[in-house]
């Protein structure tokens, strides 16, 4: 409304000047009176605006209130000048007295709305005035002017109210969405300093907008020149593999708990990523945002599990487990498969004599020469207590099963040497 203020005081001070124009031989000092009552009420109005000038979040009551009392006084000004030139102006003048007055009625009442108080009393202040200039007229067809200028004020009215309950919905609806921004902004801000996960977000073209120090640290890179990053072409840089992610972006559908390993070697960490695609206000592709989260000390756990489940914890053989698996599935495949399995001789008499210390250290030796023996491909496995197992599956083996047999016996009846001990065990091997 403030500023609009300046554009209806002109636009008031511009009518008053061809009501002057048209009528000032006739309308004598009351003309005069009248145009600077007006003048009077548009610089109280301009002045007002001035002072209002610098925006404001609320309004008192008493502002509400000047408003409404200066858009009464305006009414009344536009009410008198119909009520008391109409009757007497000559048809043209008549003329430009009824579209003034109907044109400032409609303008002021929309211009007014979002004070709905000051709408209504400036449109029906005129509105009366309007009604003594047409029974003043003295015309019969004013009778029926009259009717259509009630129903026009009503109408407009109405229309005015309905403009009012709008914006004012809107306005809440904007402070309520305000209110929720600040509360988001602030929860986001207490994740991101107290978390260990990151929040990032792209544009279209794949580049950060989002900047946060926890993100700077993730991705090795100053806080200032995130938005150089685009996040696609980092991930295929730093990541071991980052297919799964590429995969997931192309399908521009919302994605959860994409794992990838960042970097190589005892440094490499675990990142799992969650995202969702934006939309542009043209309702295409506006880039992602989502979160990062460092996920390494679970995955290491969940990989320590994995190898539990599949490998020996004595030896670090795979165990019965994992080599049925593997030869099912090289069955499946149509692979030639070698099992080789072995037995352990003397080894109860060593474990009864020495110990089970000792016996776990012979294990833990046969494991090892059972390793060194097998072939790139293949799978030696501990099966329980002094049973082993050699799964070949070398597609091109060096050797035929017989001689690698052989050599199995040859290489585990070796001496075992535990501390002063040294120890001997045989083994043997089925095809």
């Amino acid at each position: 409304m403030v500023r609009l203020t300046p554009v209806l005081m002109a636009a008031n001070l511009l009518s008053g000047g061809l009501v002057w124009f048209a009528l000032g031989r006739s309308g004598g000092w009351l003309l005069v009176a009248w145009l600077v009552t007006l003048s009077l009420v548009a610089a109280v109005g301009l002045a007002g605006a001035w002072a209002r000038r610098k925006p404001r979040a609320k309004a008192s009551v008493r502002t509400y209130q000047r408003a409404t009392g200066h858009a009464a006084v305006l009414g009344v000004c536009w009410g008198v000048a119909a009520a008391l030139w109409f009757p007497s102006a000559a048809p043209a003048e008549r003329v430009l007295v009824a579209t003034l007055v109907s044109g400032m009625l409609s303008a002021g009442a929309f211009a007014l709305a979002m004070l709905p108080m000051a709408s209504l009393a400036y449109t029906w202040l005129i509105a009366a005035g309007a009604a003594v200039a047409l029974w003043r007229g003295g015309e019969p067809i004013f009778g029926a002017v009259a009717l259509l200028l009630l129903v026009y004020a009503v109408v407009v009215s109405l229309a005015a109210m309905a403009w009012a309950r709008q914006g004012t919905a809107l306005l809440r609806g904007r402070l309520s969405y305000a209110r929720q921004q600040q509360v988001v902004s602030l929860l986001l801000k207490d994740f991101e300093e107290n978390a260990s996960d990151a929040l990032w977000e792209t544009d279209a073209d794949g580049r950060l907008v989002h900047r946060s120090p926890r993100l700077a640290s993730l991705l090795g890179v100053a806080e200032e020149r995130l938005g150089e990053v685009r996040l696609p072409h980092w991930f295929a840089s730093a990541a071991k593999d980052a297919s799964p992610l590429g995969a997931a972006w192309a399908l521009g559908r919302p994605f959860r708990d994409v794992k990838l390993q960042i970097g190589r070697g005892e440094a490499a960490r675990w990142w799992s990523l969650s995202a969702k695609p934006k939309v542009a206000a043209d309702s295409g592709a506006g880039g992602w945002r989502g979160v990062i989260a460092d996920v390494t000390e679970a995955q290491h756990f969940e990989n320590q599990l994995r190898l539990q489940a599949d490998h020996d914890a004595l030896t670090g053989l795979a165990n019965r487990r994992k080599l049925m698996n593997a030869a099912q599935a090289a069955m499946e495949l149509g692979r030639p498969v070698w099992l080789l399995s072995i037995d352990l001789e003397h080894f109860k008499v060593i474990n009864d004599s020495s110990g089970h210390s000792v016996g776990d250290e012979v294990l833990r030796v046969v494991g090892e020469r059972l390793r060194q023996v097998a072939e790139e491909g293949d799978l030696p496995a501990r099966l329980g207590g002094d049973e082993f197992a050699l799964l070949c599956l070398s597609q091109a083996p060096q050797r035929a099963p017989q001689v690698l047999a052989a050599h199995l016996i040859e290489r585990l009846s070796e001496p075992v040497v535990v501390g002063v001990k040294r120890l001997h065990v045989g083994a043997s091997v089925g095809l």
